[in-house]
């Protein structure tokens, strides 16, 4: 959002979520610009409900903000002129440096409040100017409560297979839901989230699904892309599961993948596995998808900077997606489920791994990722 250059503050910040869930603290990264137009901005700081947070930096370049309010000034080489009548906005050429980020805490806040967020600048002659960011929610909790038989022994509770669907093969699909079926792990539930496939499709998947009352299928209401499906299939885990796997579509699992994912948790907050890569039609084309780059577990950084927990070979805590919920926006095409879930989970505990592939990640021409 801006404010009127006659008023005070000019500020525009990265969309923050409307609600978060209630009962729980967060934070939230605030990232945006913020200038003057007729004064020098000197200190700047975070408002939640009035009570000041220090930002992390601010006065960074902001080119394309210059680019956007002086677009008749070219592309900021100097000399940069000291005024730009053209620009009801920024006058007097303020808003190159104008880029600020902050890492807010929130405390945590009963169900129905919000609170707001604002910026606090400290200006040249002394004087201080505020504007408002945004304000929160407090909404229901992303999951149904756990149940009291899932919560007192998590590990023996029941397995919520996640599984987003668009559109897919329908023979690696079968072949997909087959692998499931034939787990020695017989202690799961499948949660089937389609994104709009086309009708005729969806009326495929429902068909092979029919009969089997371990297959929960729903539909969403608009097509969201795979990182925000996941998220909404993730929301509909049942109360009595206290662990979570994620399911491609198109992909074979090996009959013991649940069985060994569970025995090898322990202690951790998710456990992933080797893949072994093939084709569509099931030929070898690696024994191990550590080809040609490095595994990471252990360190928090390099996870940070490279995923290396792939969706399919994990099973997670229910816990894990209580605390991953809701997913963070993300700018660009850069949206990936199984990163932000094991940056979290690596975040609240260990991360274990099993040396030794549990599944077959099919590589064909429809995948939206490969190896």
């Amino acid at each position: 959002m801006s404010a009127d250059a006659k008023a005070g503050l000019w500020l525009e910040s990265r969309p923050l979520p409307s609600t978060l869930p209630a009962g729980r603290a967060d934070a939230i990264f605030v990232f945006g610009a913020c200038f003057h137009p007729h004064e020098e901005v000197t200190g700047l700081e975070i408002l939640v409900d009035g009570a000041p947070r220090a930002v992390t930096d601010f006065g960074l370049p902001r080119l394309d903000v210059f680019r956007r309010l002086h677009p008749n000034l070219g592309g900021g080489e100097p000399p940069v002129p000291p005024e730009d009548r053209d620009s009801l906005e920024d006058p007097e050429v303020r808003c190159y440096r104008s880029g600020f980020w902050a890492t807010v805490p929130l405390p945590a806040r009963e169900l129905g409040s919000e609170t707001a967020l604002a910026v606090r600048a400290a200006l040249g002659s002394g004087a201080e100017a505020v504007a408002e960011i945004a304000w929160i929610g407090a909404g229901p909790p992303p999951l149904a409560s756990i149940d009291q038989a899932a919560a007192a022994d998590p590990l023996e509770a029941r397995i919520a297979i996640v599984m987003a669907t668009y559109n897919p093969d329908m023979d690696l699909f079968r072949a997909q839901v087959r692998s499931l079926r034939e787990q020695s792990d017989e202690n799961w539930v499948c949660v089937v989230g389609d994104d709009r496939s086309r009708a005729d499709r969806f009326r495929e998947i429902a068909a092979e699904l029919a009969g089997d009352e371990r297959f929960v299928l729903a539909r969403g209401e608009r097509r969201l892309g795979f990182y925000r499906s996941f998220e909404r299939a993730l929301g509909l885990v049942p109360a009595d599961a206290g662990l979570v796997a994620l399911c491609d579509q198109d992909d074979r699992w090996h009959p013991d993948k649940l069985a060994t994912l569970r025995a090898e948790i322990g202690g951790a907050m998710l456990v992933y596995s080797d893949q072994r890569v093939v084709d569509a039609g099931g030929n070898v084309l690696a024994e191990t998808y550590w080809t040609s780059r490095r595994n990471n577990h252990t360190n928090l950084l390099s996870l940070l900077i490279a995923n290396t927990i792939t969706g399919a070979a994990s099973l997670m805590r229910r816990e894990v997606v209580e605390r991953a919920l809701p997913f963070p926006d993300v700018p660009g095409e850069h949206q990936y489920h199984d990163h932000w879930l094991g940056l979290v989970a690596m975040t609240m505990g260990g991360v274990a791994y099993v040396d030794r592939p549990l599944y077959d990640y099919v590589q064909h021409r429809g995948a939206a990722l490969g190896h």
